[in-house]
């Protein structure tokens, strides 16, 4: 079984965190974790993301 990639873990945390609300036992401690735990995943995502150079966003697609 291959790892999911982060975009399918940050589907996976939206999915468990409307779970999680509609929960009767749900703790704000535990939507706090999972927040945390979607947050440090969207910011690897965001820092691996590339930065474009001016001229790549002047230039015409081909």
């Amino acid at each position: 079984m291959e790892p999911p990639s982060r975009n399918e873990a940050i589907k996976a945390a939206i999915t468990l965190n409307n779970f999680l609300l509609s929960y009767e036992k749900t703790t704000p401690e535990v939507l706090t974790m999972l927040r945390k735990i979607r947050d440090e995943i969207q910011g690897e995502i965001d820092f691996n993301k590339k930065q474009k150079t001016i001229e790549s966003f002047f230039k015409k697609p081909s």
